[in-house]
């Protein structure tokens, strides 16, 4: 997404696919980066040669796949380590326009350990597919 729109921090990040989230990740790193002739020009943080290909392989796929230039302004980029599957319903009328944001300890308060933290990534995902939303 542009950097320009500023979001809350936050700790996981979920694909939307319609009406329900298909994908859980949780955020390893997110990186402002500016992009010339198609090639990563600056970044706000250091990258590792495979974030660099990675982000390098999305730059090309999204102008190439979709028509989308990137280089039209700085993108921040959202490095997740896996993806993990899930089928968390949303149940209200109507798809979503921009970003949602929910806790997850809210959610999943029944499922935190004593110290009050997540259980891992791959939980989560299992513990959301039984789960619906509005």
């Amino acid at each position: 997404m542009p950097s320009s729109r500023k979001v809350s921090d936050h700790k996981y990040i979920g694909i939307y696919f319609h009406k329900e989230i298909i994908g859980i990740g949780k955020i390893k790193k997110r990186i402002n980066i500016t992009v010339k002739n198609g090639k990563i020009s600056e970044s706000n943080k250091k990258l590792t040669e495979d974030e660099k290909n990675r982000i390098q392989g999305i730059i090309t796929d999204s102008y190439k796949e979709l028509d989308w230039d990137l280089g039209s302004c700085e993108h921040e980029y959202t490095i997740v380590d896996k993806f993990y599957e899930t089928s968390y319903k949303k149940i209200s009328s109507g798809g979503l326009q921009g970003h949602r944001f929910q806790n997850l300890k809210d959610i999943l308060k029944d499922h935190l350990d004593k110290k009050g933290k997540l259980p891992t990534t791959e939980t989560i995902a299992a513990l959301l597919s039984k789960k619906e939303w509005k």
